[in-house]
């Protein structure tokens, strides 16, 4: 149990500090505030929340960032989802949806200390079931790199299911 709290708090961590790189979702969409199609809208209280995409998958964590407000900003969605964003607190966080079973739209909330409140609507995308034991093999590693340069590491995989996995 250890060593999967352990496993999952790396991986989020790094997500985190070096994005996804999982996607074949758009590139980042930022929006000024008042700017026609942000999905935010205009805040009135001027706190506003700035998403890096605007559709996910159900595995792929998202950076959120609050900007314009006061104090400690908290974090929340409609539905509601327990323990969704890491840190709990602060301008910037890493929302990690729930595993959904088809596609929906999550409103998230973003409130500072003097209840100016901000929302976002994202797009979750079901991902479907991961993949089973046997389903992807490491068939190839370079660690070490290549004769032509000591950089050129990779892994190869091979996916043995006629379903593409995004993970």
């Amino acid at each position: 149990m250890r060593l999967k709290v352990l496993f999952t708090a790396i991986m989020t961590l790094s997500i985190f500090l070096y994005g996804s790189g999982c996607t074949g979702i758009e590139s980042p969409v930022r929006y000024t505030e008042d700017e026609p199609g942000n999905p935010a809208g205009p805040s009135p209280d001027g706190l506003l929340i700035i998403p890096d995409k605007n559709e996910i998958f159900d595995t792929e964590p998202l950076r959120v960032q609050a900007s314009g407000g006061e104090g400690e900003i908290t974090w929340g969605t409609e539905p509601q989802f327990e323990n969704s964003f890491l840190p709990a607190t602060g301008d910037l966080v890493l929302f990690s949806p729930p595993d959904i079973s088809s596609d929906a739209y999550v409103t998230i909330i973003a409130k500072d200390q003097k209840n100016k409140t901000a929302r976002a609507e994202i797009l979750i995308i079901d991902d479907g079931p991961g993949p089973e034991p046997g389903d992807i093999l490491i068939n190839e590693i370079a660690w070490a790199g290549t004769q032509k340069n000591w950089r050129d590491e990779y892994i190869e995989l091979i996916n043995k299911t006629d379903r593409a996995f995004l993970y």
